[in-house]
């Protein structure tokens, strides 16, 4: 099959062939009919479309442990541009810890940060993605250790500015933390709230979920079943 530019691939199965990543111009992807699908292989370079069941949890972990994969690519040249993946066809959302509507706000346990073992914040935002900013806060704020970064996307397209959809992406660390402004302080100061804000294109209404995790390696599971996931 000749795949073109945003020409999208229906396939029926439990797993997804490797040599995916060596379709180069795949643009988009449908799985909404793989109900027994539990992994995705590594992305094609130019894949920013999936189009899936949210709510399967196996899904949602596999494809931020590629976003992972695909963001340390990005941060070795651009440490404030992220790689997103969008469905613009809703198939529900999946279940995080961390709830909020145009934002959410994270608290960050004692000592949640080791070196080299902490990759980000996983996030989810169903809605017009336009602008991203991020606040690291730390425990006993002085005013002006707040670290605040406003963040792009390596792979915005003019269609995440006139439709919903559902976005997924990874904010690494890497890409919050500038010891500039930490003022002697160390990431485990930074304790007490981080926040990720998010803006909707002017005129746009309605309700707009944001949800997030915090991602480690190995990645650990980032959603949880909903029977034990608390109500934030």
């Amino acid at each position: 099959m000749l795949v073109t530019a945003r020409t999208p691939v229906w396939v029926v199965t439990e797993h997804l062939p490797r040599s995916i990543a060596q379709l180069g111009a795949l643009r988009c992807l449908d799985l909404s009919h793989c109900k027994r699908l539990t992994q995705l292989p590594e992305f094609p370079v130019q894949l920013d479309t999936i189009e899936a069941d949210w709510t399967n949890y196996w899904i949602c972990n596999s494809l931020f442990r590629n976003l992972s994969l695909l963001q340390h690519d990005i941060c070795a040249s651009d440490s404030l541009s992220l790689r997103v993946i969008t469905g613009w066809r809703w198939h529900g959302m999946p279940r995080f810890p961390y709830q909020g509507i145009d934002g959410v706000s994270v608290y960050l346990p004692k000592n949640w940060y080791i070196h080299d073992s902490f990759s980000g914040f996983a996030v989810c935002y169903h809605g017009i993605l336009t602008d991203i900013t991020a606040h690291l806060i730390p425990l006993n704020d002085d005013g002006v250790s707040c670290i605040t970064r406003k963040l792009v996307l390596s792979n915005h397209s003019k269609y995440s500015l006139e439709r919903n959809g559902i976005h997924f992406f990874l904010i690494p660390f890497a890409g919050l933390w500038d010891i500039s402004k930490a003022n002697g302080k160390t990431p485990n100061d930074y304790r007490h709230i981080m926040k990720i804000r998010m803006n909707i294109a002017s005129g746009q209404g309605g309700p707009d979920l944001m949800i997030a995790n915090t991602m480690m390696k190995p990645v650990a599971p980032l959603l949880r079943n909903k029977h034990q996931l608390p109500r934030i």
